[in-house]
């Protein structure tokens, strides 16, 4: 008698899982569905051609089969558990530049955060943010660049073994070096935990290409100090102490970005902290120019309604979510508890929204933006700064 094989076993009873969870939604959500191709072929800009407006009503119909699925969270769990089970450390995905890698630290990432040496060196970052440097300059604004660092690796070391993406070129083209030498005010976060023996993968949840909470609060710390010996300012850095908070810690409550396409039994879920101030603060703040909310930090920049630790894969929002409601384009934030101090412009993305809170603690004014949310035409940085007028801009 032949040996019982799980894995295959397994295999047949998840592909059997997905058929009956694809044969029930699309009976009972055809319409909504196929609805989504019509849709999105429509709504595709009219200058598009017939082959991009199929691949916009593709894009919606995939999207709703998502939203539709039936038994959605069990079947991203069971195929995250069959994977773990045949060992991958590759997960696939239908969008293969999101396939999930599993390191050899127990760290998630995405197959296309594996850096690869690209032929030649775009520096059109690096003239982006000289550009803005000399903006505000002939405008008596100070301007400050953190060189944030992002969950990719090229450490051969992490991936699998015979994994093809790997880096073994490297570069020694120096982005905050050349920022330096053009006059900019810089802080390199990578130089910083070099300089201090850290593992950059201690700044980042295990399951999500976000910092987590406590590094977002000492990016602040260290923004502030920068800021302090690069420009001269004053700024109360002590208000950034981890001593001047009190931590809520709720355990295994959430799945980040990777975490969310191969589901809780891959690799488990991750810890989540609220860390709150423990003096007295007093914020005014206004999400998207709407109504202004007058309270605590906790009252008006933290959201518990967003950790639902018995809701993972929960379609709406996130733990993440938890600071600030998510990104928002725009924040305006006034601390009540400072007279006479500094306006800061700060220009994010997503990495900000566990940045944003507590740096605003040191600033009396402080206009939050999201970076994606301007163009270079109708909707430019450049005079939304100007329109501001801060003291300083502060882009991360």
């Amino acid at each position: 008698m032949g040996k019982f094989d799980y894995k295959k076993v397994t295999a047949v009873l998840f592909v059997g899982f997905i058929i009956v969870s694809f044969s029930l939604t699309f009976c009972i959500h055809q319409i909504q569905i196929f609805g989504g191709l019509y849709k999105g072929y429509v709504n595709a800009p009219q200058e598009s051609g017939i082959l991009d407006k199929v691949e916009s009503g593709f894009r919606e119909f995939d999207g709703r089969i998502n939203n539709f699925f039936y038994f959605r969270k069990e079947a991203i769990n069971t195929y995250g558990l069959v994977q773990k089970l045949s060992g991958k450390h590759l997960v696939d995905d239908v969008e293969p530049a999101y396939s999930v890698l599993k390191l050899s630290n127990g760290y998630l990432t995405f197959k296309g955060g594996v850096v690869v040496q690209a032929e030649g060196i775009d520096t059109s970052g690096e003239e982006w943010i000289i550009h803005l440097d000399k903006l505000c300059k002939e405008n008596k604004i100070d301007f400050f660049f953190v060189n944030k660092i992002n969950k990719n690796t090229a450490d051969e070391k992490l991936l699998p073994k015979f994994y093809p993406y790997v880096d073994k070129r490297g570069s020694t083209y120096n982005f905050t070096g050349n920022l330096q030498k053009s006059g900019v005010a810089v802080w390199d976060v990578q130089k910083e935990l070099d300089k201090q023996k850290v593992d950059k993968y201690e700044l980042f949840y295990k399951t999500d290409h976000h910092w987590h909470a406590r590094a977002g609060l000492w990016v602040s710390k260290l923004i502030s100090y920068q800021i302090n010996r690069q420009l001269g300012y004053t700024l109360e850095t002590k208000k950034l102490d981890i001593s001047q908070y009190n931590i809520e810690t709720y355990e295994n409550a959430f799945l980040g970005t990777q975490g969310r396409r191969v589901g809780q039994y891959y690799c488990g879920a991750d810890d989540f902290e609220l860390i709150l101030p423990n003096y007295e603060t007093d914020v005014s703040v206004s999400f998207d120019r709407q109504e202004v909310l007058n309270g605590t930090f906790e009252e008006t920049l933290i959201h518990r309604e967003c950790i639902t630790p018995d809701n993972l894969l929960n379609l709406d929002e996130t733990a993440y979510d938890a600071y600030m409601g998510g990104n928002h384009t725009i924040v305006d934030l006034h601390n009540n508890k400072i007279k006479k101090g500094k306006k800061a412009l700060f220009v994010q993305d997503s990495f900000g929204c566990v940045v944003s809170p507590y740096l605003s603690q040191v600033f009396e004014d402080m206009v939050c933006v999201d970076v994606r949310g301007f163009n270079d035409t109708d909707n430019r940085l450049e005079d939304f700064i100007l329109q501001v007028k801060p003291d300083i801009v502060i882009y991360i």
